[in-house]
């Protein structure tokens, strides 16, 4: 039956698209009943084909290993008994180390306990009828058992008694003669969803929170002698923080490009990639030196809707709709997510996969070096031409203020002689005016000139600059300041002049005669000169 043809909301009929992609089921009628059944919760649905049965109880005890106990009693279970489930013989992963000679520690992750909702079951032959395996069951198989070798007999497990932390688990190995071996299973080291999330959803601090990913990052995938030396370098920055870093330095040539890790504790791949293709010396080195490297688990929601809100307001539009579409696609996840910023706007450039390889993730992280060792050329270049056009901008600036100052200094320089000459003028206005008032005023002083026909007066002729002569009669009784009054009158200021007598050598009238005393006192000629010189 076509989806499509189905009279079914299209928010339904997306979600059973999504459901019937990840378990590859052709019976819709089937997967509408499952989807209803489960309040179109598709995660719920998946999660119920892929663990269809029922939990294990907790078995009191499992007995040690006999020869002569070739088949030793295995407890009850509710629902199928998974304890007894037999694992193909070729699936079996060689990374099994022994701890004693009577067991054996197995680092799977294939094959973790009921706190893995979405860990998958190896098809048996009562599921075979079906008619399918999940699409993502068989990648992730596959990818476990790249390193398996057939070398010796099938076996199956049960949980440990009254342990509530899985890392304990019995397995039983079972051979021709159904001769069981009991060991001890650690699974700290492949534990996909423990019991201490990557980031919690109830953090208060983002630093905090990348802290206790890395710390649990490396227990869980890097916890080996090995694998420890090729730990990651995660930035413990806020996102914000963690692109300035990568993208603000002040040397252009100190950028780098920032990846971010996206992690998803349901993810079938996220074990694999983790420990296989993060923690190798390729792979972590290259990011330690040439990446600015932000991880992040979107496992919880409200982590989700935080990375969401973040990437929105650094403006990463073409990250935040990639995994805003992808969300829900569970088996998309675990990424990394090459950013790059040309001029003012990111771009994302490459994608890694959980499903790839350690050569595949080098090559995408290699072109994305090379992609932003482009744009850095160019901002090196344009940084360089910016600078060369500031410089040349900076000396035609300096020169053009230079040109300003002188034609300011030549402006003040006429403006001040402009006023300077103008208050010279008024100066010499106000002189004269105070010369006029002053001439007046002596002017007004003077005793009115006598007449040739009195008696007893002298006659002056008073020789002026510039050849000019002026004759005057005195009387005898005055004194000689009135003859003075009436040189200054004339505008002959005694400040500025010299009165000279016709004696030889002439004397200098203010200075050899009291100018208080009279004409007739001081002998004054009858008929005399006077000589006007300016000083």
């Amino acid at each position: 039956m076509d989806i499509d043809s189905l009279d079914l909301p299209q928010d339904k009929l997306e979600k059973l698209r999504q459901y019937a992609e990840v378990v590859n089921i052709d019976d819709m009628e089937m997967a509408v009943c499952t989807l209803e059944s489960l309040d179109w919760n598709v995660e719920r649905a998946i999660e119920s084909f892929l663990m269809p049965d029922d939990e294990p109880e907790i078995i009191a005890e499992v007995p040690a290993a006999s020869s002569r106990n070739p088949e030793p009693p295995i407890r009850s279970f509710t629902g199928i008994e998974r304890g007894r489930r037999r694992i193909p013989e070729e699936d079996i992963d060689d990374d099994i180390v022994p701890i004693d000679n009577n067991s054996t520690t197995h680092r799977s992750s294939r094959y973790n306990t009921r706190s893995v909702p979405y860990e998958p079951v190896i098809p048996s032959a009562s599921s075979s009828s079906r008619g399918f395996v999940a699409p993502m069951v068989a990648a992730a198989t596959n990818a476990a058992n790249r390193a398996a070798v057939s070398r010796g007999p099938a076996y199956n497990y049960v949980a440990a008694a009254g342990s509530d932390d899985d890392d304990d688990m019995i397995v039983g190995y079972e051979d021709e003669d159904e001769d069981y071996r009991d060991v001890q299973v650690d699974l700290r080291a492949s534990r996909r969803n423990g019991s201490v999330p990557l980031i919690p959803e109830d953090f208060d601090n983002v630093n905090d929170a990348l802290r206790n990913f890395i710390d649990v990052f490396q227990t869980r995938f890097c916890n080996t002698v090995t694998t420890s030396a090729f730990m990651p370098h995660f930035s413990t920055e806020t996102l914000a923080s963690a692109t300035k870093e990568a993208f603000d330095k002040p040397i252009c040539l100190e950028r780098r490009p920032l990846a971010l890790y996206i992690h998803h504790e349901k993810s079938i791949a996220s074990n694999i990639f983790a420990s296989q293709v993060l923690c190798t010396e390729a792979v972590s080195n290259l990011l330690r030196h040439q990446y600015v490297f932000w991880p992040w688990d979107i496992t919880a929601d409200s982590n989700l809707l935080k990375l969401l809100g973040w990437l929105q307001e650094l403006n990463m539009g073409d990250v935040r709709n990639l995994i805003q579409r992808i969300a829900l696609k569970t088996e998309a996840f675990p990424m990394i997510l090459i950013v790059v910023r040309q001029k003012s706007s990111f771009k994302l450039v490459e994608t890694c996969r959980g499903v790839e390889t350690v050569d595949q993730v080098i090559g995408k992280l290699m072109s994305g070096v090379e992609e932003y060792e482009g744009i850095r050329s160019t901002e090196v270049n344009e940084k360089k031409e910016r600078e060369e056009r500031e410089a040349l901008r900076n000396q035609q600036e300096a020169e053009y203020q230079a040109s300003l100052a002188a034609d300011r200094s030549r402006m003040e320089a006429k403006q001040r002689e402009i006023e300077e000459q103008k208050a010279e003028e008024e100066r010499r206005l106000k002189a004269e005016e105070d010369e006029a008032m002053r001439r007046q005023t002596l002017a007004s002083m003077l005793p009115d000139e006598p007449s040739q026909n009195e008696t007893n007066i002298i006659h002056v002729k008073f020789r002026l600059p510039e050849g000019a002569q002026e004759m005057r009669r005195f009387r005898n009784s005055e004194k000689i300041q009135v003859l003075v009054n009436f040189l200054s009158s004339k505008g002959f200021n005694p400040d500025h002049f010299k009165y000279f007598n016709s004696d030889f050598p002439k004397k200098e009238i203010t200075s050899h005669f009291d100018l208080e005393k009279s004409f007739e006192s001081t002998k004054w000629p009858v008929r005399e000169q006077v000589f006007v010189e300016e000083i």
